[in-house]
């Protein structure tokens, strides 16, 4: 078994700040519309800039001090 490709959803907008990430789904619900990213999630936002299997993503912000599994982990509960 192949292990699952992640990208970010299609009907998201998203802002860099200068220590998060704003990211605001389109035509969501008005409570769920927008969320900050920060930290480690943040970082793996950022390495989503191309789909990637969860070990790409580990790989590309491996030069980073953080929890990179975690940090997916956050993303994908706000699955966003």
């Amino acid at each position: 078994m192949s292990e699952p490709v992640y990208s970010r959803a299609p009907d998201v907008v998203w802002r860099l700040g200068p220590d998060r990430v704003l990211v605001r789904r389109i035509g969501g619900a008005r409570e769920h519309a927008a969320t900050d990213v920060m930290g480690g999630a943040a970082l793996v936002w950022l390495a989503l800039d191309e789909r990637g299997t969860r070990s790409e993503l580990i790989l590309r912000v491996s030069d980073f001090d953080f929890d990179a599994d975690s940090g997916i982990s956050q993303l994908l509960a706000a699955e966003l």
